[in-house]
Parts: structure tokens; sequence; C-alpha cells
């Protein structure tokens, strides 16, 4: 436990008079608003001495030695506050005992400084009596008594005083700062107004993924604990001027420098996916890291030289604060490459001394943590880590080669059989390869790197993803996932899959939350806003379910996910089909992979009554098929539906037959795959088989229970419910679909009155309280 150690402090808390209201008229302003409010407080708290402790939402908490600082300070940011639109801030002002632990503040000195902040009007300053006594004889500073209170959770009574500043005193003037610094002000006052003016340029992706962290900080943090940290560094990617043959190595060596950084827990790392967009941003390295409000910036440059009878290596770090573009540290190491290790070691610890992180004994062990003795089975190890970095069929592969190889030389590579486990998990779980012996492989794999190294922090990573992604034993997972976090604090890999454990755990509230504490270390993620939307969607929060489809688009505009989500999240909160059918129109030029948003496409078209439209979009498939976690799209089953809406019986019988055969053959080489279960249901229902569908929509149900997996769980339970409409078994359909409007899912009344499947439901008495009834 970290040591408490009680002091006297001047506490300061502030926060944005209705900024609550604003994030609910346009979110888009306020977070601007805040990430401004952030700026001027960490200027401001710089040239008055105080200590930026953290956010919480938009509250700011920060602490001085002096009453005067505090005083000063204040009075600064409210008046610069005054040429901000809508930046309306209510500051309080304690001095007390405060319990201080790590970087944080906390006890009743915090608690009144908090409290008498709420009581004060917007623009204005107020203290306690404890500051007022210490206000005699200060310049440009008066004060006047407002009332005695009794403040909540505090035991005495407490009287509060306005206090108003001459902003004509030195002491709050531009005195002290340099031209560069008066400059950034202007353009930080011009970014406050940037949000009304329209602009031809493309927003730039950074700054719409920060929204994320302000989202964290708004929404994720509880304002416990030492949440914030005022040294957030980001690691560049360090400049191969090797062969380009090298990159991998490069990004290789770059990403474990940062592993290494991330296990210090004063520190907050971000990602370094997000780091690694920096080349593609268009952005000088102050422009970058500034839209990412870090406070130092660690690049540099990567050699490997590959002599006939030695190899070395030669990196040169360099340390720079953002604040005043200062280099704060730099070094050049040049090593022979068995060395590498240590160098990634060394970096790390003179970086937290420039910081001025104080190491504690366990961090110093961890930072000194070799993978291997062999750097040939290194080597390799990093290039089937650069190929992992990829979810694709190919790179999969290539990535479990490689990490075989290195194996191969050297037996005892625990975090190699770590990586490899969790491939073989990642192949099943991506529908590249169901066949079970993966399973197998990827079990003897982790239980091997756990028989060799249980601690480290690869082997407790992918522990967590295949006691997930293979077996689906969540408890175990979030175990494993635990130890992970411990190790790496803000590590946004970890906190994302502990989000996705309890979004399969039905624990969607807890899914956002890790997911918003992982924005914070990743910013520029595509991922996480499209797992927000996902998330956000089975709640039925739907405004912000496509927000962040949209935040994911504009990062990964070549990927097929969010549009698809997007599309399907437009239809069933709103039943605008053209709108949705526009989503997917405007995405396929952009796509590689089209296949699953020209089957949506064309189930819109069908649900839109554009049947020729939805024939034509079929065309365009390479395959018959595509399953992922949820659904198996069969393009016979859907010409099938298609035509018999168009009253085509006969052709519709020849495809539902088609369909019939090849799935029933998918069941043959897979019978546990609960998605082709309940499209054989479907299909079977259509072709009047209605015992064999039931039992085989049931089987789908019983095979994915939603004990064992509540999101994959509910579709099934969904596709039931489809099944028994079809089959005529009405009451059991509506009973179902009751429960599924009563429960977080992807299902809505919208759906129930588009989709032909219920048609024969929509006459009868309970249908119509079903669409009366408030869920």
């Amino acid at each position: 436990m970290s040591e408490q150690i009680r002091q006297l402090a001047v506490i300061m808390f502030t926060d944005i008079a209705g900024y609550t209201t604003m994030m609910g008229d346009d979110d888009s302003k306020a977070f601007s608003l805040l990430k401004i409010n952030r700026k001027l407080h960490k200027k401001w708290l710089d040239r008055y001495n105080g200590k930026w402790l953290k956010e919480m939402g938009d509250g700011v908490l920060a602490s001085f030695t002096s009453v005067s600082d505090a005083i000063y300070c204040a009075g600064a940011i409210q008046k610069e506050a005054l040429d901000i639109p809508d930046l309306n801030l209510r500051i309080g002002i304690h001095l007390g005992e405060v319990i201080c632990e790590v970087g944080d503040v906390f006890g009743d000195g915090v608690n009144i400084a908090s409290r008498i902040e709420s009581q004060a009007d917007a623009g204005s300053i107020y203290v306690s009596d404890t500051v007022y006594r210490n206000l005699t004889n200060k310049k440009g500073v008066a004060a006047e008594f407002v009332k005695e209170e009794v403040l909540k959770n505090v035991k005495h009574p407490v009287k509060i005083y306005k206090v108003s500043i001459d902003h004509t005193h030195d002491s709050i003037s531009d005195k002290g700062f340099t031209d560069a610094e008066k400059r950034r002000d202007v353009l930080l006052k011009k970014r406050a107004n940037a949000w009304k003016r329209p602009t031809a340029l493309i927003v730039t992706a950074s700054f719409l993924f920060l929204l994320g962290f302000f989202l964290y900080n708004q929404f994720g943090n509880n304002g416990t604990g030492s949440d914030y940290i005022s040294r957030t560094v980001i690691v560049l990617p360090f400049e191969n001027l090797g062969s380009p043959d090298d990159d991998y190595f490069a990004k290789g060596i770059t990403d474990e420098i940062t592993s290494r950084l991330s296990m210090i827990k004063d520190l907050s790392i971000i990602s370094p996916l997000s780091a690694a967009r920096f080349k593609e941003s268009g952005m000088t390295i102050e422009e970058f890291a500034d839209e990412l409000g870090v406070d130092y910036v660690l690049d540099g440059s990567i050699r490997w030289d590959k002599g006939n009878t030695s190899q070395r290596v030669r990196i040169t770090p360099r340390l720079t604060s953002v604040s005043n573009n200062r280099q704060v540290w730099a070094n050049n190491y040049d090593r022979d490459l068995d060395q590498i290790f240590e160098v990634q070691s060394e970096i790390a610890e003179k970086v937290s001394q420039a910081l001025d992180v104080t190491l504690l004994q366990s961090e110093r062990k961890s930072l000194q943590i070799k993978l291997t003795e062999n750097i040939k089975a290194y080597d390799l190890y990093l290039q089937g880590v650069a190929a992992s970095s990829e979810i694709s069929h190919a790179n999969f592969r290539m990535a479990e080669e490689y990490f075989e190889k290195a194996i191969a030389l050297d037996p005892n590579f625990a975090a190699a059989y770590a990586r490899l486990g969790a491939n073989h998990a990642d192949h099943w779980w991506h529908y590249f390869d169901r066949d079970s012996i993966r399973l197998d492989k990827a079990k003897a794999s982790i239980d091997r790197a756990n028989k060799l190294n249980p601690d480290l922090f690869e082997v407790k990573l992918a522990s967590g993803q295949i006691h997930y992604h293979a077996f689906r034993e969540y408890d175990e997972a979030l175990e494993h996932l635990n130890d992970a976090l411990e190790m790496k604090p803000g590590n946004s890999e970890v906190l994302s899959y502990l989000a996705y454990v309890k979004r399969r755990q039905g624990e969607y509230r807890d899914c956002i939350n890790y997911l918003l504490q992982a924005y914070e270390s990743d910013p520029l993620s595509s991922n996480i806003p499209f797992t927000l939307g996902e998330t956000y969607e089975i709640l039925r929060e739907y405004d912000k379910a496509i927000s962040f489809y949209d935040r994911g688009i504009l990062l990964s505009p070549d990927w097929h996910g969010s549009y698809a989500q997007k599309a399907i999240t437009i239809y069933h909160a709103t039943g605008d089909l053209d709108r949705a059918i526009d989503v997917l129109m405007s995405s396929l030029n952009k796509l590689s992979d089209k296949e699953i948003p020209i089957f949506e496409l064309a189930n819109f078209y069908y649900l839109n009554l554009e049947y020729d439209e939805a024939l034509n979009t079929l065309k365009q498939l390479k395959e018959v098929d595509v399953t992922d976690q949820f659904k198996h799209y069969n393009q016979y089953q859907l010409k099938g539906d298609i035509y018999l809406a168009k009253g085509q019986h006969e052709v519709s019988k020849i495809y539902f037959d088609s369909a019939r055969v090849h799935i029933e053959n998918r069941i043959r080489e897979n019978p546990r795959e609960q998605s082709y279960r309940s499209m054989i249901g479907h299909v079977y229902a259509r072709l009047g088989m209605n015992k064999k569908a039931i039992a085989e929509g049931i089987l789908a149900t019983q095979l994915m229970p939603q004990t064992l997996d509540n999101w994959s769980g509910y579709e099934r339970q969904l596709d039931l419910a489809r099944i028994y409409s079809l089959t005529e078994e009405n009451e059991l359909a509506l009973e179902k679909i009751d429960y599924l409007l009563s429960t977080p899912g992807n299902f809505t009344k919208i759906m129930l009155e588009v989709e032909p499947v219920f048609e024969n439901l929509r006459d009868l008495p309970a249908y119509t309280e079903i669409m009366e009834k408030q869920y």
C-alpha cells in the first residue's frame, strides 16, 4: 500500500457552469471547450506554481503551497475565461489539511473546496474563511462576505467569501511569458470559436478521437485515486535509418520501449496504435502531440547494422516537453544487437529519471525483463508480432510461422508461446479456422507459456485472451486480465479485453467504462469507437452509437464494420431504410472487403420493397455465404425471401432448397456452429418443415445460451422468435418478442413492424399490446 502523508495545502476546485446541458445540446462544442479549459488551467498553474492533480468531468482539482499563488492563479484563469465564449467557470478555494498519496489528494480539505465551488456563481471565485484570513494586504485583492453555510459532510459551518481581483495588477498580467506563449494564447482563444465557423478542411482525426479521452473524463472518471497523471508520454515511431525491410524491427523496438514505459505507474503512456498514426496525420510532432493533449514526446531513430562478423544496433532517443518545445533528455546508444533488451530498459529508466519519477523496486525489476537470450528468435518474434497486428487469415498464418520458428530456436521463449497461443485462438474467434484442433493448440501453447514464466505480462494477457476467445471462460479471463492491468495500468489492449469480456457477460455499462478508459491511452483507435457504438446500440442509445460509428469511419474509412453497423443502427432506430442504403452505397468504393456490406445492402433493398435492386446487389458477391460471430449470411436464402416477396413461389422454393443443401453441408463440417442452426431453421420454415425448423432454432439457443454469451445468445433468441413467427407459433413468438424488447439487445419495435417474417402477427391483440407497451 502506498504511503499517505497529511499536510496543509491550498486546494482549488473549478468547473464549467452549464457544461452538462451543453453536452446534451452539442457534444462537439462541449468537448472543444473542455480541451481549451485544460490548456488554460495548465498554463496558469505553471505560472503560479500550482500542481495539476486531476480532471473530474469538466472539473479541475489543483493544489498550491501559498494562498497568494492560488488567488492570483484563479484571477488569471477567470480573466482569460471572460474572452472565451461559454467558458463560464466557477472556482472554489480552501486552505486546510489534506491527505496526499501518489500524486493525489483527498480528505476534508478537498471536500470543502469542492462544496464551496458548487456554491459559486459563474465567473466568480469563492473562498473559505481560512483563505480569507490570509488575504490581508494582498495587492489588487478584495473580498466580501457571502454567507455562512453548513456544507455536506463537513462538521462545522463554513464562512464563504467572494473574491474580486484588480486585473491591472502585475501578478496577473502577461509578464513573464514569451512571445511564443502569447501566440499560443491567441490561438487558444481562436479555437474557442472554431466550432462556429464553417470550414472546407477535413477535421483532423486526432481531434475527433481526442473526444474519446474527454468522454472518459466526463463519464468514466469517478474522482477517486490518481486517475489523471500530468506526465502523459507518447512514444512516436522511431525512424528506421536502415533497410526498408527492417521497418518491422524499428516498429518492434519502439513498441517494446513503449511497453516498458507503461509498466511505470506514475507515467501515462499513449498506445502505440495511436502513436503509429503520426505519419499519416500530416502534422508536425508538436502539432500532433498538442492535439493529443500529451505532456512529453519520445521519438528518435534506429539503425540495424548487419555486419559480416557482428551485428550492432544504433538507437537515438529524444524526450521533448510539449509545453515549451524543450529537449528534456537525449542519448545515443551504439550496442551489440544482443544488448537490445538492456538498451530498452535503460531508455525507460532514463525517461523516468528525466521526468522526476521515482521507480518502485518492482518497477525496476519489471524493466529488466529479457524475453529471450536468442537474438535471432527475438527477430522472428518481432516479425510475428508485426504480422499479427492486422486481422486477416494470411497475416495470422504468417505470424503463426514466425512464432513457431522463434520457439524452435528457443524452446524456453515464453512470450513466443503466449503469442502463438493467442494466434491459434484468434484463428478460431475470427472464423478463419473453426477446426477444434485450433483450440487444443491454443491451450497447449499457453500452458507451456505459463509453465515457463507465468508472471510475464505477455503471458497474462494471452491467458486472458485465450480463456475468452477460445473457451468463453470469463471469470478466468478476467483474473488474468486484471493481473495484466496491475502490471501495466492504463494499457488500452488490456482494458479493451476487459470490456469485451464484460459485454459477453451482459455487463454493458461496465463494458463502456472500460472502453472509455482504454480510449484515454488510445485516442486514435478506430476499434474502440466501433465497439462503443456496438455497445450503445445494444443499450438502444442510438445517437451515441451513430456518433461513435462516425468516428470509426473517420479513422478507418476503408474498413466495412463501422459503415455496416451505422446503417443497421439507423434502420433499427428510425426505420429510415433509404438513409441506411445511402450509408452503405457511399462506402462500397472505399472498401476492400465488401461481402458483409453487400449482404446488408441487399437486405435493406429487400425490406424497402426494392426487389430488383436487391437481386442486382447480390450479383456483386464473390461468395455464396459469409459467417461471423453473430450471423450466417447466405445469398440463396436471401434470394429465396426476395422471390417469395415478388410472388415467384417456384423460383423461391428452388433457392430455399439450394440454401438447405448448402447450409446442411456447413453443419456437417461444423455441427456446433450456432448461426448455421438458426439459418437452417429459417430455411426449413420457408420450406414448410416446421418441426425441424423449431428444433433447429431451439438447438441454436442451446448451443449459445445467454448465460454463456449474453450478446450472441440474444441473437439466437431473436432468430428463434422469427422461426416461431414463420411457423405460426404466434403465442411463442410474441412471448419471445416481449422478452427481447424488455432486455438490452439488437431488436426494436421498428424491426417488428418492417420485417416480413413478423407479418402474420400484426393483426393479433397481443401484438398491439406490445406495440403500445413502454419498455
